[in-house]
């Protein structure tokens, strides 16, 4: 599949100009420039805390017009922040609340997390779970 296929304007950006082949396509990876981020619908924010605290900030402080999907823990509580797994949630993005930001901000959860809820969320249906006891090492 190649990105261009998408009606979506993207880039990919690193902290370093560089390459990556996705399909059999080769794509450009530029040097992230907050400028770029006006330009753009979607954010995917697959980078460590840090830079993803900088990059939304810059985002909500600018009030820019776009929709950021962050990897990170950074968010992840945050109150107004939706922590979205598709499978189970993502009607939470149909608010009116949602809808209305200009900067729209979605986390995700943990990977260990992640596949507890995919679990347990058909079992829920079916019942109330009294106690439930978790460890990872």
């Amino acid at each position: 599949m190649e990105l261009n296929t998408y009606k979506y304007n993207y880039h990919l950006i690193g902290t370093k100009p560089s390459h990556t082949m996705i399909g059999n396509k080769i794509y450009q990876i530029e040097v992230h420039d907050y400028k770029l981020l006006s330009k753009h619908d979607f954010l995917i924010l697959a980078v460590d805390n840090l830079v993803s605290k900088s990059i939304v900030n810059y985002c909500l402080t600018n009030n820019l017009d776009i929709t950021i999907k962050n990897n990170s823990f950074q968010f992840r509580m945050g109150e107004s922040v939706p922590l979205i797994i598709p499978e189970i949630n993502s009607h939470d993005l149909d608010t009116a609340k949602f809808k209305n930001q200009k900067t729209k901000l979605i986390s995700n959860s943990n990977c260990v997390s992640r596949i507890v809820y995919m679990g347990l969320h058909p079992l829920l249906n079916l019942g109330k779970i009294k106690s439930l006891v978790i460890s990872t090492y």
